[in-house]
């Protein structure tokens, strides 16, 4: 998938992707995290659901761990920066980001 996102930048162009951060928990959950015994345990996203006010449910969402994001779309990019954007009002817990990259983007 990001491969693809890359690859359909045109040249000289650049990606702004919304990082899906639920609850900001990923801001506490590293990317590697360490397990009782063994190799660490990578985080690689979340699975939730929402449901809204009008009944309406949106299960089994995923949100990519931004550190994976910025894994796989960093090494297709010359440049990359986060951006921070406001959270919604109904939801002032939320860390609202961006990553935006620029330069040679090329898919895999």
């Amino acid at each position: 998938m990001f491969g693809s996102m890359a690859a359909a930048v045109g040249a000289g162009g650049s990606l702004l992707l919304g990082v899906c951060n639920p609850a900001g928990l990923f801001d506490s959950l590293p990317r590697q995290s360490p397990m009782v015994y063994g190799p660490p345990a990578r985080i690689d996203a979340m699975v939730w659901s929402h449901t809204e006010p009008d009944g309406s449910l949106y299960p089994d969402m995923i949100a990519p761990h931004p550190e994976l994001i910025l894994e796989e779309l960093g090494p297709m990019s010359d440049r990359h920066e986060w951006l921070e954007y406001p959270p919604p009002k109904t939801a002032p817990a939320w860390s609202r980001r961006a990553l935006h990259l620029e330069g040679r983007l090329t898919g895999r």
